[in-house]
């Protein structure tokens, strides 16, 4: 993870399965529970098979909205 600066990680099983996540927090050997309960900051993203196909992060979601939020202002300024 260092090396190639990756922060998380996905944990599948052999048949490609997620089973979970696995951040530099955790290695660190942060509290889990508390990790899980309160700083959620990313989350895997799988298909309809449960493989995984990528990573959403709490930055990708604000982002998100925030660009939802500038299309609901112009929409709302253009009807003035």
């Amino acid at each position: 993870m260092h090396e190639h600066a990756v922060r998380r990680l996905p944990v599948v099983i052999t048949t490609g399965q997620l089973c979970g996540v696995i951040t530099q927090g955790d290695i660190r050997g942060a509290d889990m529970l508390r990790a899980i309960e309160n700083k959620i900051g990313s989350l895997p993203v799988v298909d309809d098979d449960r493989c995984v196909i990528g990573i959403i992060t709490e930055s990708d979601l604000v982002g998100a909205l925030e660009q939802q939020l500038d299309h609901a202002v112009e929409s709302a300024s253009g009807r003035m």
